[in-house]
């Protein structure tokens, strides 16, 4: 049992479909790293994307997309530092888009 995925899915469950679906039409914009906002690459956090904030926030930086979501989710990075193999590395999209997939269509996973 992997603990990022289910502290992940967790995660991505409190949102709508409509902001689930969002992340995944703006994959591209979504960042799939550490941060949640990343102004070399302008790309958002996953739940950034869901709250439409890489469309609706001028002069984005890291600092201000945390204060934005910490006002929905506490903590913000609810992954940070759990032991696992789920969602690092090179496989960080296809786990995301994975994990979306199964809540849309209410899959239960690992």
């Amino acid at each position: 049992m992997d603990k990022r995925y289910h502290i992940l899915k967790e995660r991505l469950s409190l949102l709508e479909h409509s902001e689930l679906e969002r992340i995944k039409s703006n994959i591209d914009s979504v960042c799939l790293d550490t941060y949640n906002y990343d102004s070399a690459s302008n790309t958002f956090c996953p739940l950034a994307v869901a709250m439409n904030l890489h469309k609706t926030v001028e002069n984005p930086t890291n600092d201000l997309i945390i204060e934005i979501l910490s006002s929905r989710f506490t903590p913000v990075n609810a992954i940070g530092g759990v032991e696992g193999e789920f969602y690092t590395g090179n496989h960080r999209k296809e786990d995301l888009l994975q994990v979306i997939d199964e809540i849309l269509c209410g899959v239960n996973g690992r």
